[in-house]
């Protein structure tokens, strides 16, 4: 899905391309009229690969009809962030050729996203790239610091996230993956500061710290290790992560016998996770009201 607004807030400007599809599959879009001069945001609300083309259509369009018109690019999820290295020559390297189709043809003059997955994904771009981090606003408004006990999934998100939150108390897993199959080969549950027994068992809010949630078999396995090394039985685990994939229903983070037994916190930077929840409001009511929605 690809909007637009306008920049200049004394002149408000926001509209979305109208697209009409041919029934061979081809599309034809009709930009409604634009301001021929300032900064233009354009959101590309990543669903699948097709929105490249629909952006590209969209900003040569603009710029060929408005030359002085510049361009913000807002990516909430950037695409294929996850793949941001290669292992092998047989490896693609899809964030960069992502990047390069950007950077060349797009050409914004900045970028703007939600908690990119890793550095590299700042770094490939030649526009700045402001990074927003929604799960700081997210903890601190729902969780308590007196009796919330942060959890970072792995070495990466203590490095991400643990200086976001030096008044609460937190503990890491310390995993290991197998980068080909994505398996979890072994875990231990780290704790970072000297947290007392004490707190351990006065803890009401156990709250997993991330970036995104696919089917949610890494907070499946820190949620059974927090079960395993907190003495009683009196909290809640809640995940709060920037972005949530439709597949989390999937998964078996919602299943009865899971050890997760809270809510997720996400932002609405994935649609196929809106229509996934519209959907099952009607089939799994349960699991669809465990995810609280930010809006952007």
């Amino acid at each position: 899905m690809i909007c637009i607004d306008s920049a200049d807030l004394e002149n408000p400007y926001s509209s979305m391309p109208i697209v009409k599809r041919f029934p061979n599959g081809e599309k034809k879009y009709m930009i409604p009229e634009i301001p021929v001069e300032g900064i233009l945001d354009i959101t590309m609300m990543y669903e699948d690969d097709s929105e490249f083309f629909d952006l590209l259509c969209i900003v040569d369009s603009i710029r060929r009809n408005n030359p002085n018109v510049e361009f913000v690019l807002n990516l909430p999820y950037v695409p294929y962030s996850r793949m941001d290295r290669i292992e092998s020559k047989a490896d693609s390297f899809s964030l960069k050729s992502f990047a390069n189709f950007v950077n060349n043809l797009i050409k914004p003059k900045g970028i703007k996203c939600l908690d990119a997955h890793s550095d590299v994904s700042l770094a490939v771009f030649d526009a700045p790239v402001t990074n927003h981090v929604p799960q700081i606003d997210m903890v601190k408004k729902n969780f308590s610091r007196t009796d919330t006990l942060l959890v970072f999934p792995d070495a990466t998100a203590v490095k991400r996230y643990k200086k976001f939150f030096p008044e609460y108390q937190s503990v890491s897993v310390n995993k290991e993956r197998d980068f080909q199959t994505g398996k979890i080969i072994s875990s231990t549950l780290v704790k970072n500061n000297n947290i007392s027994d004490e707190f351990l068992w006065n803890v009401k809010n156990v709250v997993i710290v991330d970036d995104i949630c696919s089917k949610g078999g890494t907070f499946l396995l820190a949620s059974q290790l927090i079960k395993e090394n907190i003495g009683h039985e009196n909290y809640t685990i809640n995940l709060v992560v920037a972005h949530c994939e439709a597949t989390i229903f999937e998964g078996e983070l919602f299943k009865e016998n899971s050890p997760f037994n809270g809510k997720v916190y996400c932002t609405d930077s994935m649609p196929k996770l809106i229509k996934a929840i519209n959907a099952a409001k009607g089939t799994n009511p349960a699991a669809a009201n465990r995810i609280i929605v930010t809006n952007l």
